[in-house]
């Protein structure tokens, strides 16, 4: 028996085999050499020849990408012998744009004798190597293309490239940049590369209104496959939104207060950046006034409503923060920051100065003062002012003029001056609200107010009230870190909360440590001793002072209504274990009815009171909780649990403190 015969029925059938190799490459982009593929038929079978034999190779799939350029697709080999072989090749052509990634051939394989020898068909798969490896150039720097960028440093203005590809290293020599008409090349002063990024730095920082145009030409892979970059451009713009066509016009002067100004606002790149202006607010000074104002804009135009303010002599309007609005964001917008100026001649014009409208005023003897802006001398008779329907003349001996400040301009003089009205004592009444209007102030060529003014104000001669709530006065404690509870009270201008001060046994507490509780009128401090690591002496007299202001406006004049309150309690001694009266007599005439338990730290700690007769029988229980105010809870009337009297003789007590005895003893009824 021949055992090749065993091992070809059990390893491998008994017919041709065939054994492929292949060779390709790339030698360009989108451009490969020659595929060669070497075939080895042999005949398995151990001892059968296989006459006549054949090979045929046919391409199952990628068929359109190859041609065969050397070797037939039919092949005769004639007669094999046993386990012999023989040598077959092809050669095709590959085309540089195959859709395919890989190439699939059949090879068939059979002789004349298909009884002993079995036909052999085989699939080869050859993978296409990747060619077409065109390289990706990616604008990083400035982006987006069209924009407008407000860099003005050349590092800030650079172009910056990410360049790669997905097989082959690129090729950097040839690589140039067309920026502006120029073309650059890689390795220069001011184009290099850095691993995978290529940045442009130009010699000399473009210029407001610059379009930069760019993009990489000839960036190459180890393969040849070339890319051109897409072309972009961006805009420079380094100057910040202008006003123009502003109105009133820079350094004119008015004749009367204008009721607006209103500018035209552009930026020809850029743009406006409208937003900024969203709650903008305007800075406006004069002589009489200074004030911000809010900004409106429509269509371009700015405008600012001056109707609020009080104008004269020269008049500045500053703008801060209006920024235009670059489509690159990486550097800063370009911001307006802008001053427009003019003078307002104009008649007599009043200011309200002193007191503040809607204060609270403490001063029993306050004063009225406004100013006085006018170009000639004030007609004392022809000035009327009004307090709550009272008319009150400039040659009351209540009203005065102080002279002022001169302010001499380019085509004018603006005199200041200082109108006092001066009522003395009794005039002003504790709550009530004062409605102040000057209605006239004439000079002596009749020129007159440019406006009435008038505002008012309420009057509180009051300072807050306080009481001590906790401890009551009447009741000692015997707990030497009982809270104090102070309750402050002002029902008009309301309490003000910075002003107090809270002192206990002459020790100033820190006030921000407190527990408070406010509503419009009234507030609560709470003061607790553990929170201060603080604790009362034994049989002493606690003194407690708290200073406290009202929120009237007039400290700088007058001064707050103020007012200091003093408190005081006294602790007991602390108890060791006491019970008395003893004996004591429970007949209901109000002379010894009860006994009064005591045991240490009574108040400070819960404790329970078990009462037995003689035989130790437990005819009463008393539980006092650890709190301020309970000796009444450790009181015994004489009485079991149901009410019912019990008879005279010794009872028996025991009081324990958190479950231990703490005192024992006896006690008696009597009659």
């Amino acid at each position: 028996k021949d055992e090749n015969i065993f091992r070809c029925q059990l390893i491998m059938p008994c017919g041709l085999g065939v054994l492929m190799k292949d060779s390709i490459e790339c030698i360009g982009c989108e451009q490969f050499s020659p595929l060669y593929l070497n075939a080895k038929i042999v005949n398995t079978n151990s001892i059968v020849p296989a006459p006549e034999s054949r090979v045929r190779i046919e391409v199952i799939q990628g068929g359109e990408c190859v041609d065969l350029i050397s070797g037939v697709e039919l092949i005769y080999l004639g007669n094999l012998l046993s386990r012999d072989s023989i040598f077959v090749s092809w050669v095709y052509n590959v085309k540089g744009d195959c859709p395919e990634e890989d190439i699939i051939f059949r090879i068939h394989a059979w002789s004349s004798d298909t009884e002993s020898i079995a036909p052999t068909s085989y699939d080869f798969v050859v993978e296409l190597p990747i060619c077409a490896d065109f390289p990706i150039v990616e604008n990083i720097r400035p982006l987006p293309c069209g924009g407008v960028m407000t860099c003005s440093e050349a590092l800030e203005q650079m172009v910056l490239f990410y360049v790669t590809s997905e097989y082959y290293p690129i090729y950097y020599k040839d690589i140039e940049l067309t920026i502006n008409g120029e073309l650059v090349k890689i390795d220069s002063l001011n184009f290099f590369h850095n691993d995978d990024n290529l940045t442009y730095i130009p010699d000399e920082p473009f210029k407001n209104g610059d379009v930069i145009s760019y993009w990489l030409n000839n960036v190459t892979t180890s393969v040849g496959c070339t890319t051109q970059g897409e072309p972009c451009s961006v805009v420079v713009d380094i100057q910040a939104p202008i006003f123009f066509d502003q109105f009133p016009c820079e350094n004119s002067n008015l004749n009367e207060k204008p009721g607006e100004f209103t500018a035209t606002l552009i930026d020809s790149i850029a743009g406006v950046k409208w937003s900024s202006l969203n709650n903008m607010k305007v800075h406006v000074t004069s002589l009489a006034d200074t004030m911000d104002l809010p900004v409106t804009y429509l269509d371009g135009v700015v405008t600012v409503d001056l109707s609020d303010i009080i104008l004269i002599g020269p008049v500045e309007i500053c703008f801060e923060g209006i920024e235009d609005d670059p489509s690159i964001d990486y550097c800063d917008p370009n911001v307006l920051d802008t001053c427009f100026h003019f003078s307002v001649r104009s008649r007599t014009i009043a200011k309200q100065v002193y007191p503040d409208s809607g204060i609270y005023s403490a001063c029993t003897e306050g004063v009225l003062k406004m100013l006085l802006y006018h170009r000639y001398d004030m007609d004392n008779a022809k000035i009327e002012l009004e307090i709550n329907g009272d008319i009150i003349l400039g040659t009351d001996a209540r009203v005065s003029i102080i002279a002022g400040e001169m302010i001499v301009g380019a085509n004018d003089t603006t005199f200041i001056d200082t109108l006092i009205f001066t009522p003395g004592a009794g005039y002003w009444q504790d709550s009530t609200w004062y409605e102040v209007r000057l209605s006239k102030a004439d000079d002596v060529h009749g020129s007159e107010l440019t406006e009435p003014i008038s505002w008012g104000f309420w009057t509180d001669f009051e300072a807050p009230s306080g009481e001590m709530i906790v401890p009551q006065d009447t009741v000692p404690i015997y707990n030497v870190l009982n809270e104090i509870i102070v309750e402050l009270e002002d029902g008009y201008s309301g309490i003000d909360s910075t002003s107090i001060t809270f002192t206990v046994n002459g020790t100033e507490m820190d006030i921000s440590r407190l527990n408070w509780s406010q509503d419009d009128e009234k507030l609560l401090l709470r003061f607790e001793p553990v929170i201060f690591d603080y604790q009362y002496a034994q049989s002493d007299t606690i003194s407690v002072v708290v200073t406290v202001c009202d929120k009237t406006d007039d400290r700088d004049y007058c001064g707050a209504n103020c007012a200091v309150h003093e408190f005081s309690f006294f602790t007991a001694t602390l108890h060791e274990c006491e019970r008395f009266p003893n004996p004591f007599t429970p007949n209901g005439d109000g002379v010894n009815d009860y006994v009064q338990f005591f045991y240490p730290d009574f108040e400070l700690k819960a404790g329970d009171i078990y009462i037995y007769n003689v035989s130790d029988k437990k005819v009463r229980e008393l539980h006092i909780p650890a709190k301020q105010g309970v000796s009444n809870l450790a009181r015994w009337y004489g009485t079991d649990k149901n009410g019912n009297l019990l008879p005279q003789g010794v009872y028996l007590y025991v009081i324990k403190v958190e479950g231990e005895v703490m005192c024992e003893g006896t006690v008696t009824i009597a009659r």
